[in-house]
């Protein structure tokens, strides 16, 4: 198996750091990455976009006065984002925004250049069977599954879905799963506010977002937004008129990531330039440009019947460049054009998005922000943290049951309580029958009958030791019983499926337990937001 990109990457590894930029973790590389981004401005449409949305928000003085830098030029962004999904998707969705607005803060204390956090609604794919659900966490017992189907055209943008009149059943087995949980009804509220019928999914996903972070300014633009498409079709363009190019640059790329041990994020078609289009129209069916074997351009399982030379497709980007939409090696590309970007906050699949594309921005002429791997959380119930440190367990440890602390949970952890009994019961009564009748020898001088006596005593004081180490035992037996139950909590929680927590759970879970702030504060702590830590924290 190839490794990481991302963990090599971070580490040092000279082949991945030729692959793409190092992480910003000197002080000094940071002001000069920021002073870079600010001569760069704020494409007009991206401003419109965001403005647009501010008005189905609730107002934010903070996010307010963020959109106003940007607007002005004094600003840089470090921008991320995610694919939308029910509840805002996988948790790490929330760990993404809260490094964003962690960097940004950073790079504003540290520069002196105010810094805004942007969320990338990637609202451009179209797979909604990826979306219409969340997973909720059920400790002891297996995960639940709770579903949501989105309204729209099959293959349509996700931008273009709606939320579906069943999100109030949803909602209902949601309400019946977070039952009993401290800031359950907190929760479903925000939820229910969030997730209405008929709400396009991107609006949903929007208002969670800003319930979560707005207060921290974070600013988030919809690129299926109407103003966005214009500003989008020069890349589009560019994507297009230079595809023989891209294709040979990310061919030679695959090589060289090959080359230095890793795989390509992205199996690179050939034939196939980096967009979408949606023949039909905005919200309608999209699919991805092929070549035919005529020449020209046709749709990839799409109507054969499609078929355009290279100016015609040109000229249908210039009347309706709403109907084009990125691939998910565009993206990037498209939010540095548009926005003057400082750093790009990806998780390790973005990463490796990333290390694919480095070529695609000096052939097209953008300006590349530098990447940030996100930080990374598993939550813990406050009594984990000491348990494991009890048996002696590594993280790891708890993502298969069958395993070796399962293991540790039969046969040593019963020889231990075999141990700690006998020893105790030898510390108690440590007199054997033959030492015993030793001792007692001066009684049976004195009077013989007193030697019966002496072996009546020796026999009650052992069998009342024993009585009380079988209890004893029966009481270690039964912790160590319920520390077994514990841990397999403890693996339902943090390796649910054997996946890691964050990218397998929704948020809803985690909030109504610990608190919509307190989890939300305790994302945003990172004292080192540009290093990509993994932390395991007790809440």
């Amino acid at each position: 198996m190839s490794p990481s990109f991302a963990s090599s990457w971070l580490a040092g590894d000279q082949n991945a750091r030729r692959l793409l930029p190092a992480p910003m973790l000197d002080r000094q590389q940071r002001a000069q990455v920021a002073a870079q981004a600010l001569t760069r401005p704020t494409h007009p449409a991206v401003l419109a976009a965001m403005a647009d949305l501010q008005h189905h928000l609730p107002p934010r003085p903070l996010r307010d006065a963020n959109l106003a830098l940007l607007a002005s030029g004094k600003a840089v962004a470090v921008v991320t984002g995610q694919q939308l999904g029910l509840f805002h998707g996988p948790l790490f969705t929330l760990h993404k925004a809260a490094t964003a607005v962690a960097a940004a803060r950073r790079l504003q204390e540290e520069t002196g250049i105010a810094a805004v956090p942007v969320f990338w609604l990637q609202s451009e794919d179209h797979d909604d069977a990826e979306i219409d659900h969340a997973w909720i966490p059920r400790p002891p017992g297996p995960p639940v599954k709770l579903h949501a189907p989105l309204n729209g055209p099959p293959r349509a943008s996700v931008g273009a879905l709606q939320v579906a009149a069943n999100i109030e059943q949803t909602l209902a087995s949601l309400d019946e799963l977070l039952r009993g949980l401290p800031h359950a009804a907190a929760v479903v509220e925000l939820l229910s506010q969030a997730w209405q019928p008929g709400r396009p999914l991107a609006l949903a996903v929007a208002l969670q977002m800003d319930a979560l972070l707005g207060d921290a300014g974070l600013l988030i633009v919809d690129p299926r937004h109407p103003a966005m498409a214009l500003a989008a079709a020069p890349v589009h363009g560019l994507a297009l008129q230079h595809w023989q190019a891209i294709e040979l640059s990310l061919t030679q790329r695959g090589h060289e990531l090959r080359a230095a041990g890793f795989e390509p994020q992205v199996q690179v078609r050939a034939g196939s330039p980096l967009s979408f289009v949606a023949p039909q129209g905005d919200g309608a069916s999209r699919y991805r440009i092929q070549e035919r074997e005529d020449g020209r351009w046709g749709l990839a399982g799409g109507d054969a019947q499609f078929a355009l030379g290279t100016d015609q497709l040109l000229a249908l980007l210039a009347a309706h460049p709403e109907q084009f939409s990125t691939s998910a090696l565009l993206r990037p590309l498209l939010q540095d054009s548009l926005l003057p970007c400082a750093a790009y906050v990806g998780g390790p699949a973005e990463l490796g998005y990333l290390a694919q594309i480095q070529p695609l921005y000096e052939l097209l002429g953008v300006a590349a922000s530098r990447p940030v791997l996100r930080a990374g959380f598993t939550w813990l119930e406050p009594w984990m943290p000491d348990l494991m440190r009890q048996w002696q367990l590594q993280p790891a440890d708890l993502r298969d049951p069958k395993s070796a602390w399962q293991k540790l949970l039969g046969g040593q952890a019963m020889a231990e309580v075999s141990a700690q009994t006998a020893a105790l019961q030898q510390q108690l009564w440590p007199v054997q029958a033959a030492d015993w009748q030793r001792l007692t020898q001066p009684l049976a001088a004195l009077d013989p009958s007193l030697e019966k006596a002496a072996q009546r005593t020796h026999q009650q004081v052992a069998e009342a030791v024993d009585k009380l180490m079988a209890k004893y035992g029966r009481a270690l037996a039964a912790r160590q019983l319920g520390d077994q139950h514990k841990l397999e909590r403890a693996h339902v929680l943090c390796w649910p499926n054997g996946a890691p927590q964050e990218r397998f759970y929704a948020w809803p879970w985690f909030a109504a337990r610990f608190g919509i702030q307190r989890l939300t504060a305790a994302a945003l702590d990172l004292p080192d937001p540009f290093g990509g830590s993994h932390r395991w924290e007790a809440l």
